[in-house]
């Protein structure tokens, strides 16, 4: 059975990542909300682990990096959605492994060529064909997002996740 790594990306406009950027990294679920379980592995503990070693990555090109949460804790969906508001010019991406389809979601045409982008890039890492389509979400009205459904198969990694995420993001901006 496959589950799926469903990353979604919030940006503003970006033009190089030599530009003063931050982003907000929001694993999903966390504490009682552990998600699904894949082969013994929780989802709550799968994107805790691909944030961590996101989070890494993208300070080494001098990104800076709020995680939303840290640790196996719960975080309700309003008090996410007031933490990532606080700062709206930061890019959000949040993070979540669960059954779905693998592709590329965005809202709104001006999210249409940043999406496609990261879908483009995302193809070199993904064996399977992605699906591109525009499609709204409850927490994000009112930011630019992109949303990304990765296949998470048994020989997925957290480290490995991150490391195609943060290729994908930088070769989008």
């Amino acid at each position: 059975m496959n589950k799926y790594i469903v990353i979604a990306c919030t940006f503003f406009s970006l033009n190089a990542v030599s530009e003063e950027l931050c982003v907000n990294l929001n694993a999903g679920h966390g504490g009682r909300d552990s998600g699904f379980m894949h082969n013994s592995i929780m989802e709550s503990q799968f994107v805790l682990e691909v944030a961590q070693q996101l989070e890494p990555l993208l300070e080494a090109q001098g990104i800076e990096v709020n995680n939303v949460r840290k640790t196996d804790d719960y975080i309700s969906l309003n008090e996410r959605v007031d933490i990532v508001s606080n700062d709206p010019g930061c890019m959000l991406i949040n993070l979540h492994a669960e059954p779905g389809s693998e592709g590329v979601y965005y809202k709104g045409d001006e999210n249409r060529d940043f999406a496609k982008r990261i879908k483009d890039s995302l193809s070199v890492y993904i064996e399977e064909p992605l699906a591109f389509k525009e499609k709204a979400y409850r927490e994000l009205y009112g930011k630019k997002a992109v949303y990304i459904n990765l296949p998470l198969g048994d020989s997925s990694s957290p480290k490995g996740m991150a490391g195609a995420l943060y290729k994908s993001v930088l070769q989008a901006i």
